[in-house]
Formats: structure tokens, sequence, C-alpha cells
């Protein structure tokens, strides 16, 4: 276990990548291999981009109530009014 960083090493590593510092940079001024700086900055971005977007319970069974009864703008995202054109009428 002697070669694995602690928690508050990487999210230094993190903090710093965050910053605009290159990974050379961070290795070199933390005094840690380059590649695992790379690993870790790897894997913050992976598990970053893998993560689903976050929903309520229940938000589809709101939204398709919402766009049975009529309501276009359940296909809207949040705080926007949708794709309604100025001649734009209710929708059948």
């Amino acid at each position: 276990m002697a070669n694995q960083l602690k928690m508050a090493q990487v999210q230094a590593i993190l903090a710093l990548y965050a910053q605009g510092w290159s990974a050379r940079r961070i290795a070199r001024e933390l005094h840690f291999d380059r590649g695992a700086v790379r690993r870790h900055i790897r894997l913050a971005e992976a598990e970053t981009a893998s993560k689903p977007a976050i929903e309520s319970p229940g938000s589809q069974a709101v939204l398709a109530g919402r766009w049975q009864g009529g309501d276009d703008s359940a296909i809207a995202s949040p705080g926007s009014q949708g794709d309604h054109g100025a001649n734009d009428g209710p929708h059948p």
C-alpha cells in the first residue's frame, strides 16, 4: 500500500490541474511520479465524463404526464422557453 497516493495528495493534484498547471509541473513541484499524476488526472476526467445527469425521483413520470396533457415545454430544458416561434399556437 506504500505506492498509493493519499486522498489529500490526489486532491492537491486535481486542484493544481484545475488551476491550469501541467502534469509535469505538478509532478515536479509535489515530487510525484509524472505517470502517477497523469493517471489520477485521467481517472478524474473519465469519472466526470461518465457521470449521468442528475434527475429527481419521478421526473420522467412528471414530464410524461405534462407531455400527454399537451404541454410541449416538457421537452425543453429547465429555464428555457423551448422552440416556440411568434406564430406558434396551441398544439393539438
